[in-house]
């Protein structure tokens, strides 16, 4: 992007890289990511709560077990967005699902001791 696209205030805030001036002219603000691996047990557990600066999310199922998600406290295992053991996934941008993507997601599985790993990206 070229620097005349950035103005006045917004030329003291302008990123000094490709990737800086594209999500800064896009979203309006720079990001950062967030990693985390939470455990998911036989109850429903809140993995990726409401966050309305969440721009993407990806989870990623590292158990031996199926996990089911969903975004309601009531998920129960195998109603909901299943997430198939040893790799199975799901992901949610803005551009694509709009502000479903800074709501909270629940997550259960059939025992206890169940590692999710999931990767978002924040706005600043």
């Amino acid at each position: 992007m070229s620097a005349d696209v950035f103005a006045g205030a917004e030329r003291r805030h302008r990123p000094r890289t490709i990737s800086g001036d594209f999500t800064y002219k896009r979203f309006g603000r720079e990001t950062y990511p967030r990693e985390s691996s939470p455990i998911v047990g036989a109850s429903a557990t809140l993995v990726l709560p409401n966050n309305p600066d969440r721009l993407f999310w990806s989870m990623h199922n590292r158990a031996v077990s199926d996990i089911t998600i969903a975004f309601n406290s009531q998920v129960t295992t195998g109603v909901g967005i299943l997430l198939a053991s040893n790799g199975g996934f799901a992901s949610q941008a803005i551009e694509e699902d709009g502000n479903v993507v800074a709501w909270e997601v629940y997550a259960v599985g059939p025992g206890a001791g169940l590692q999710l790993y999931i990767f978002e990206v924040l706005g600043a």
